[in-house]
């Protein structure tokens, strides 16, 4: 179910929208000058000071790092204008935003926060000691310090002692949201989600009160205590309901259904689930809507009612693939719902003991597994290098300062050192009576020189030692590396093994050589896996051929090329179609029901240019072609000109239109020895250097010019026009050409 990862989410975003509720004033400057010129009372804290410096933070964290400590200064010059301690608390947190936010250096940052909470704690402020640890907190939470839960505990702390309930509420709620996802025992968690609900009553926002009572359901439900869960989870739908907060009643929905659905009271679970998709739809939750699909899948599946089962889940991979509430036809994949609407599908086709499908659904479920395996470590080894990069260039400004540092006392102790031999030499000339004197200076000018060389020895040592860190940091990138490289190994050999599933479909070298004798083929995928591919057979007397260029490369056209042949086989081979435009027509119309083109206005198909030859009794061989899209070439026996039939402009697959063309054939009486070349049109598109491609013309003329050589020098001299063409540039498309000599 996909409520437990949808709950913990909310438990984090909504406890900061709740803190700080409203945007940042325009002017942050003249909102803290107006809260300065406020009556101050030192027997009353001032309740406001929580509110403004959550939104100092906001301000702050939004600006340029120029912004934060512009804003900084100015607070402090507020701050010595008005003499308000408070105003001096929010121009320390002010400079503490602006260093962690614009600077990136949270040393500091905790540094002058916990200044300013000393400076609370000796004028005996707790209420500014409680608002600046809960704002510690939020910063210790941004930085990934572990010492934010204590924070957070502190504030809450303060605020009870002085009675502010609501404060004391939020900071404990914000210390349950850490401790969620810690190793703290579930009762610990429990009791401090019961006491945020007891102490937040009416004052604290409803979210938080709904989010508190639906963390202590969860966890009931990790334990399996589903009556205790589901009578918290009742308690979160009466607030959610009274407040008529529909995007909470969605989530406790789903909450509900996943309870129902372990408790196997299916019709229960549906009813919910239901509802959470009704909401999920009504505020555009597409994730929402997926997942919800596939938990409906789930339950038909669990009673046994395999086509709604089966209807759920198409319709999560479909909304995985493609976002509708965009409505900009840009391909938006959901790998989740792909993950687990493949799964179902595995199992439910295993169950109806269609074993095959079952297989290929367990496959493309692999292959969503190891993609978001590898968007995830992508991830985290983006996040290493971004915070190597930053140490790194902090020790270098660190390194440049002290080398300027160095320098100028070279650059003083050369001028002192001159300044002493000139007067001393002065001396000497002018007042012989005074050179006792002047030695005595000298004496106390070498000594000075002396004791600043040993002050640079030591930022020598110091130098040095940051330096050692430095090796130890990129030591620690290396592994990381290595690491990286190890993983990406494994997704290379999860791709590889893919490639040998999909050259098992292709027509075998043996079968190639009984079918077409003399021929050559001359393939190249541009990712491993292509979604060009060729499919032979012979039934009776004809031999069929076929090249098609499915939509996409690399994986997805994969995935086409599969779909593809195996209906090729179904049409020809179990129906029996061997006419040419017939067999065209009949994949036209399976790909539309097979994708659901119709009703869900996909486009993706494939190109085809397809060959039927029969031997005619007077040792000649009739040639039928059709095309979609894709044209044949053919070069007589005896001659050196290449010819071109052209295909139907229009592809295989998309939605039905009264204005598209059908499909037509034609048929050619050639000669044995006569040459066809067929394939698809990433050889003509390929570019060069220049972004110039290969071109149509160009492919035409090479045809003409290589002709007359064996089949397998003609393969060879393609390969090298190829290679010196693109030299230096990256294959951009599937490439497929295949050569058949008549005999």
């Amino acid at each position: 179910m996909k409520k437990v990862t949808t709950c913990v989410f909310f438990l984090f975003t909504i406890s900061l929208a709740v803190f700080a509720q409203k945007s940042p004033p325009d002017n942050i400057i003249q909102r803290i000058e107006e809260f300065a010129k406020k009556p101050t009372s030192t027997k009353a804290p001032k309740t406001s000071l929580g509110d403004l410096l959550a939104k100092l933070k906001d301000a702050q964290k939004k600006g340029d790092s120029a912004v934060a400590f512009s804003n900084a200064k100015a607070i402090v010059q507020l701050a010595n204008k008005h003499k308000s301690f408070e105003l001096d608390a929010v121009s320390n947190a002010s400079l503490a935003y602006a260093y962690a936010f614009g600077g990136k250096n949270s040393i500091k940052a905790f540094e002058l926060m916990n200044q300013a909470i000393a400076k609370a704690g000796k004028r005996q402020r707790k209420d500014i000691q409680g608002y600046l640890y809960h704002e510690l907190a939020h910063l210790q939470n941004d930085f990934k310090n572990d010492d934010a839960i204590k924070s957070f505990l502190k504030a809450h702390e303060l605020f009870l002692e002085i009675n502010k309930n609501t404060a004391a509420a939020r900071s404990l709620y914000q210390a349950g949201i850490l401790q969620y996802g810690s190793d703290l025992g579930l009762d610990i968690k429990i009791k401090t989600f019961r006491e945020v609900i007891k102490l937040g009553g009416d004052s604290l926002h409803h979210r938080n009160i709904i989010n508190s009572h639906t963390a202590i359901a969860m966890m009931r439900i990790g334990e399996k205590k589903y009556n205790e869960a589901e009578k918290e989870l009742s308690k979160a739908m009466e607030i959610s309901v009274e407040k008529k907060d529909s995007a909470w009643i969605g989530i406790l929905s789903g909450n509900f259904a996943q309870i129902y659905e372990v408790k196997k009271e299916y019709d229960k679970a549906l009813k919910y689930l239901k509802v959470d998709l009704h909401l999920s739809k009504k505020h555009k939750e597409r994730g929402s809507v997926i997942l919800v699909y596939t938990s409906i899948g789930d339950i038909y599946f669990a009673k046994k009612k395999y086509k709604l089962s089966q209807a759920y889940y198409d319709s999560s991979v479909v909304h995985s693939k493609v976002d509708y509430y965009r409505n900009i036809g840009k391909k938006d994949i959901f790998y989740p719902g792909l993950l687990r609407a493949y799964r179902g599908l595995a199992k439910l086709n295993a169950a109806k003991k269609k074993f095959e499908q079952a297989y290929e659904y367990r496959t493309l479920a692999g292959v969503m597994r190891d993609t978001l395996n590898r968007r995830r470590l992508r991830s985290k080894v983006n996040q290493i290098q971004s915070a190597y990069n930053l140490d790194k260039k902090q020790k270098e400004v660190l390194l440049l300062t002290k080398e300027n540092d160095l320098k100028e006392a070279t650059i003083q102790r050369q001028n002192l050192f001159n300044i002493a031999v000139g007067i001393g030499l002065f001396l000497v000339l002018a007042l012989a009576i005074v050179l006792y004197r002047s030695v005595q200076i000298r004496k106390k000018k070498n000594s000075l020189l002396k004791e600043q060389q040993n002050e640079i020895m030591t930022q020598n040592e110091e130098l040095f030692q940051q330096q050692e860190e430095i090796l130890a940091q990129q030591e620690f990138v290396e592994n990381q590396n290595k690491e990286l490289s190890r993983k990406n190994l494994m997704i290379n050999q999860s791709i590889n093994s893919a490639q040998l599933i999909q050259e098992a479909i292709l027509p075998y070298e043996s079968k190639l050589n009984s079918l077409l004798k003399d021929y050559f083929i001359f393939y190249r995928p541009k990712d491993i896996v292509s979604g060009d591919f060729y499919w032979l057979n012979k039934i009776e007397h004809k031999t069929i051929l076929i090249a098609a260029d499915c939509t996409g490369h690399g994986v997805p056209g994969a995935f086409m090329s599969l779909i593809s042949n195996t209906l090729f086989d179904k049409i020809v081979r179990v129906w029996g179609i061997t006419e040419a435009s017939e067999i065209l027509k009949k994949a036209q119309s399976e790909i539309r029901i097979l994708l659901r083109q119709q009703e869900l206005g996909y486009a993706n198909g494939m190109d085809v240019c397809l060959v039927v030859m029969e031997d005619t009794p007077q040792g000649q061989v009739k040639v039928q072609f059709a095309g979609a899209k894709r044209p044949l070439y053919y070069i007589k026996n005896g001659e050196s000109t290449l010819q071109e039939v052209k295909g139907t402009r229009m592809s295989i697959g998309g939605r039905e239109r009264k204005d598209r063309p059908s499909f037509t054939q034609t048929e050619l009486l050639l000669d044995k020895g006569s040459i066809l070349y067929l394939g698809s049109d990433g050889y003509a598109d390929q570019n060069n250097q220049k972004r110039k491609a290969f071109a149509v013309k160009n492919l035409k003329l090479l045809l003409e010019k290589i002709s007359a050589q064996p089949m397998s020098e003609q393969k060879q001299l393609l390969n090298e026009t190829l290679d010196a063409h693109m030299k230096g540039t990256e294959q951009r498309d599937d490439i497929m050409l295949i050569g058949v000599k008549l005999s």
